[in-house]
């Protein structure tokens, strides 16, 4: 069985990541010799763009040509069978369904986000102007 933290460093967010970062230092000698900074931002939009378009994915697959809302589990007590309540965006359009819906049956589906974009912000990181030479990943570029 595979830890969280195992499971959310090797995302399948870090890993397009990281790979996204590689053909870039490969490829463009200007990614490798700009600032920590702007490396930092670089990194910060491509994580952005990967996890948007991998939570789009997910969603996707899991509703398929069903209706979707993103939400968060607030309560779940377990009286007189199983109530879930549960928090969601107000702003979505396919909210305003789910108040038509009352009394209909539905389908949940768990899926918690960082199982897929986790350890994005954490596991790449843009290369330090001042190398570490205890560290032997500085010496990749």
């Amino acid at each position: 069985m595979v830890d969280s933290v195992t499971k959310v460093t090797e995302s399948i967010g870090t890993t397009l990541l990281k790979a996204l970062l590689t053909e870039l230092k490969m490829l463009s000698p200007r990614f490798t010799h700009q600032t920590e900074e702007l490396q930092r931002e670089i990194i910060e939009r491509l994580r952005l763009q990967v996890a948007d378009q991998l939570r789009e994915a997910v969603v996707q697959i899991a509703a398929k040509s069903y209706k979707s809302i993103p939400g968060t589990i607030i309560k779940c007590p377990f009286t007189d069978g199983v109530q879930v309540q549960i928090n969601m965006n107000r702003t979505n359009k396919v909210v305003h369904d789910v108040a038509d819906s009352v009394g209909g049956e539905c389908m949940i589906v768990l899926c918690d986000m960082d199982e897929f974009v986790g350890g994005m912000e954490t596991a790449v990181k843009p290369s330090s102007q001042q190398r570490d030479w205890t560290n032997a990943e500085d010496d990749d570029d």
